[in-house]
Formats: C-alpha cells, structure tokens, sequence
C-alpha cells in the first residue's frame, strides 16, 4: 500500500546517439533544448527593452560586467547576508557603487520609476484646481506592462534553472521568482559569483507528483 501512495522517481533515459532525453517518457530533443537557451535569451532582451520604455540601462550593465573577473577580488561586487533591512541587495549596498547611476546621482532603484512616470502612455499629469500636481494611471497599459514584467521574471527564471549545472530541482528554487523580503533573500553575489540559496523539505514527496512551475 505504500508503494502505491508514494510517487515513483523519475525515469531518465538516453537514445542511443545522446541526442534524446526521456523523462518519464516524455521526450526531449537535445537541439531543441538548446535553440530554447538562445531563442528565450533574445526574447529576454526583447522584452527588457519593452519594460524600459527608452530609460538607459547599458551603463549599468558595463558596470556589473566590470566587476565579474574572478582573478580580482578587490573588484567584486560585495553582499551582506546579514543585512535584514528591507529590499537590501547587492543594487542597494552603497560599496557597490549603482547609486552613481541614479538620476539624483544616489538611488538607482528609482531610475527606472522615474522614467516610467514621464511615458504619457503609463501616467498622465495634469494640474488640478487647486495648484497640485496630480498622477492618473492608464490603467491597461500598467497592467500590460506589469504583464510583461512578469513574462520576464519567467524567462529569466526557466534560465537560470536550464543553464544551472547540477542545479537544484525547481520546486527548491521557486522563491528566486519573487522579492525578497526581510529574512527572506535567496540570491546573493559571494566571492563574485551568483550564489542561489535553495529551500529544501525532507517532506517534499509525500505532498504528491511534481507540478510544472516553468
């Protein structure tokens, strides 16, 4: 009886040539996973266009690229895991030097915002009766962009779990598709390489069969 309530392990197997993968006999052709690598990293640069309306962002990813030698320690980005404090992270942390990049030369995280605030297709900005500035969103165009946004964080998702080496399975990584929150970050930058802090349950069989999460 317990054997038929447990949900069976995962069944891999090659084709003679290593060009096809079955998973549970569900087939996967190599090439096709491979073309899906290159066609998802064009349609994440696609679309982060999209999301930008126009706002200036390879400056920031020069900066990023700059400090991704591992031959130099001294140039690497810094993280504090310890740092509790709301919406911390590598952007935030002050040694890193991404407030440089912002419009008041010290918040980059509002750069972006601030962009988006002036696309009259997003927001419109008029003057009321009594002097003060006020903001109405066109709200189908915020919904399709925060649509896009998500679209997005998927892709950026299916990416870092496809071209993980060894990397843990989904169910264990699902957190990385959200905010972090206090006492609640799980990607950090430690001796300048991405590190991914996954979640684990010894319990996770007995909830039942997997689910397709991307």
């Amino acid at each position: 009886m317990l054997m038929k309530n447990e949900p069976g392990f995962a069944q891999f197997n090659w084709d003679l040539d290593y060009k096809v993968l079955s998973v549970d006999r569900h087939l996967i052709l190599m090439a096709d996973f491979a073309a899906s690598i290159s066609g998802c990293t064009d349609a994440l640069q696609m679309r982060t266009k999209f999301l930008f309306c126009g706002c200036e962002y390879e400056d920031i990813l020069e900066h990023i690229s700059a400090h991704l030698n591992p031959s130099n320690p001294k140039i690497w980005l810094q993280d504090d895991p310890l740092n509790n404090e709301y919406g911390q992270s590598v952007i935030t942390n002050p040694v890193n030097g991404f407030k440089a990049f912002g419009l008041d030369k010290e918040d980059l995280t509002m750069q972006l915002l601030n962009h988006l605030l002036n696309r009259e297709e997003l927001f419109i900005k008029k003057t009321g009766g009594d002097g003060q500035l006020e903001i109405k969103a066109q709200r189908g165009n915020v919904t399709d962009w925060i649509c896009e946004l998500n679209e997005c964080v998927k892709l950026l998702y299916y990416l870092v779990t496809a071209t993980w080496g060894g990397g843990a399975r989904g169910t264990e990584v699902m957190l990385i598709q959200h905010s972090n929150m206090v006492n609640d970050c799980h990607v950090f930058i430690f001796n300048g390489m991405l590190t991914i802090v996954t979640n684990y349950a010894k319990t996770q069989s007995i909830q039942g069969h997997g689910v397709h999460i991307a």
